[in-house]
């Protein structure tokens, strides 16, 4: 029991999300993800709730210039508050334009 604990506290205290000048860094417990600004078309928050069920989600969907296929790429908002996940997207997308 105590390494299961162990693992959910890692996982909550090890994500971070942040912008630098040029790139987005995405890092999790498992999860790296550094994303250039230059690759990305726009940013959104999602929030709702899972069909068929009462379970929320809250991401963050990164849409991509890519010929690779994978356009979108969605991150987990949950762990980071509503009010700061607005600001991080309104200030990311302002840096696109």
């Amino acid at each position: 029991m105590g390494f299961i604990l162990a693992a959910v506290l890692s996982w909550g205290t090890t994500t971070k999300l942040t912008l630098t000048d040029d790139t987005i860094h995405y890092r999790s417990f498992l999860i790296r993800k550094d994303i250039p600004l230059t690759d990305i078309i726009k940013i959104e928050s999602a929030t709702g709730f899972i069909a068929f069920s009462y379970k929320p989600y809250q991401r963050i969907i990164i849409t991509r210039r890519d010929q690779s296929g994978k356009k979108e790429i969605i991150l987990n908002g949950g762990l980071f508050d509503q009010g700061e996940i607005k600001r991080w997207v309104e200030t990311t997308n302002s840096r696109l334009a």
